[in-house]
């Protein structure tokens, strides 16, 4: 999973922002998709003297802020939300979706020169199973969540730091924050549109609305 994140940071700041702008006062068309909202997938690691450590408790934060936010600014935009069940039993055929969005959003990252370099291999698919998803919540289009923070600890900074001062060269940060939104058409399986932003702490109800914001700018709905 970290290597889609790092290939979703590589993209944001390789290429910006794309896609057609979506304006704070559009209005969502008369007969608009009805989005399934996933649980975000989010990831939270503090980076310490002593090693990297997955914080459960700003994992858990960031997820519920991210999903929250999503659901609250695609709702407020004019279409219909639904939000996914964690609570409900997964079958395997829903399992193996899950885990197969997990590896085209690895592809769909990677760098393909013959294709025409970053993001040229966005024409890979979910497939026909990801009709499970709209049959089973009534919806037309699935937004994916993706999000990965590294925080440094100040121990680490002060290191970094002392090191800097005795030899001159001071080691890059380590502070990270990625996050990528998605929009799946669940008849077809296909990736319509991926957006990907640098920067704010999901932890923050504030920043978490910002970052949601930012993806959703050029991540155009219909």
């Amino acid at each position: 999973m970290r290597r889609f994140f790092c290939a979703a940071l590589m993209g944001a700041l390789g290429m910006g922002v794309s896609g057609q702008a979506l304006a704070e006062d559009t209005e969502a068309p008369a007969d608009p998709a009805r989005y399934l909202i996933m649980e975000p997938n989010a990831q939270v690691i503090f980076i310490t003297t002593g090693g990297a450590e997955l914080r459960a408790d700003w994992t858990a934060a960031a997820t519920e802020n991210l999903w929250s936010h999503m659901d609250d600014q695609v709702g407020t935009a004019g279409y219909d939300t639904v939000l996914f069940d964690t609570e409900a039993e997964q079958d395997d055929a829903l399992e193996q979706l899950l885990l197969l969005y997990e590896l085209v959003a690895i592809s769909a990252d990677s760098v393909m020169p013959h294709k025409g370099g970053f993001r040229a291999n966005q024409e890979i698919t979910l497939g026909q199973t990801a009709s499970l998803l709209a049959e089973a919540y009534d919806v037309d289009r699935a937004i994916f969540v993706d999000h990965y923070s590294q925080i440094e600890s100040g121990g680490v900074f002060l290191t970094q730091v002392m090191i800097g001062t005795a030899t001159g060269y001071t080691p890059p940060s380590q502070n990270i924050r990625a996050t990528t939104g998605t929009v799946i058409d669940l008849e077809s399986g296909d990736i319509l549109e991926r957006n990907s932003v640098v920067m704010g702490d999901p932890r923050d109800l504030n920043e978490s609305a910002g970052i949601i914001s930012r993806i959703l700018r050029d991540l155009p709905l219909e």
